[in-house]
């Protein structure tokens, strides 16, 4: 199974250091260059995007996913892996990343990444390897720095996501956007991998700000103060929710955790 990295020409560093993390995992990578929203022509971003409120780098973040999806599609293998630069790896990602064998026959798409947001998933897993489970994913978990594409849904992304109307990881990992509900997701449990804004710990925290995601606005005036209002009741639903479906069905509602590796681990505390 090939992985491929998407990457900013001008972000040297970040490739030098995914460059050392795969290298440590033992897995080879295809680096695919990021289409940097820095030079999009207000034209040519009206012709790729029907919605006017994304931003450049977000519409230049979709097409950077999409020309991994046509590797994908046009390449040799069933399924590839795709990365964003701002990554850490668990070192149990190898033992997933050198083969696709343990990959459920109907999926369609297999989650790498924890977004530190809880979730739905299923109890059951599928497989286990090294304490790892790939569970069903039923519900909103966004984030798109790393997953596990299958040539055929590939090939129905491309044909379905042109125009772009929505954010790469709202297409992929979020029900309310359709795609979703007709996809077979997964996700693996803990997961291999997790966005360096997470790891705010960490002694790389500020090395490794990825240049490909940009900051989700900030609410103001008075829809901040309707948020704020509503959300101490929006948590009590949430909780008994959980409690509910934790206690009572065969799901789970939680958050995907992520195991800092050793080494890093060793760092924040020497700090």
């Amino acid at each position: 199974m090939k992985s491929y990295l998407i990457n900013l020409d001008r972000s040297q560093d970040r490739l030098k250091l995914m460059t050392y993390a795969f290298s440590s995992l033992g897995i080879a990578f295809e680096r695919v260059p990021a289409i940097d929203g820095a030079i999009l022509t207000p034209e040519l971003l009206k012709t790729v995007c029907a919605n006017q409120s994304m931003s450049a780098g977000s519409i230049a973040c979709f097409l950077s996913h999409r020309e991994c999806w046509d590797r994908i599609a046009n390449g040799d293998g069933d399924y590839g892996a795709i990365f964003e630069d701002d990554i850490h790896f668990s070192p149990v990602s190898r033992q997933f990343l050198g083969n696709d064998d343990w990959i459920p026959r109907d999926a369609d798409i297999v989650k790498l990444e924890s977004f530190n947001r809880k979730t739905l998933i299923a109890k059951k897993s599928h497989v286990e390897i090294d304490g790892h489970g790939v569970r069903r994913l039923y519900s909103i978990h966004l984030g798109a720095s790393g997953y596990i594409l299958s040539k055929a849904c590939a090939k129905r992304l491309l044909a379905e996501t042109t125009p772009i109307t929505t954010s790469i990881d709202h297409v992929l990992f979020n029900p309310q956007h359709g795609k979703f509900q007709a996809m077979a997701v997964y996700q693996v449990v803990p997961s291999l991998c997790v966005q360096d804004q997470f790891i705010s710990r960490s002694s790389l925290a500020n090395a490794l700000k990825t240049t490909i995601e940009l900051a989700i606005p900030k609410r103001k005036g008075w829809s901040k103060l309707r948020r704020e209002l509503v959300r101490p009741f929006e948590k009590i639903g949430i909780l008994v929710r959980g409690l509910w479906i934790n206690h009572f069905t065969q799901k789970q509602w939680g958050r995907i955790p992520f195991s800092l590796p050793e080494a890093m681990a060793r760092a924040d505390v020497e700090e």
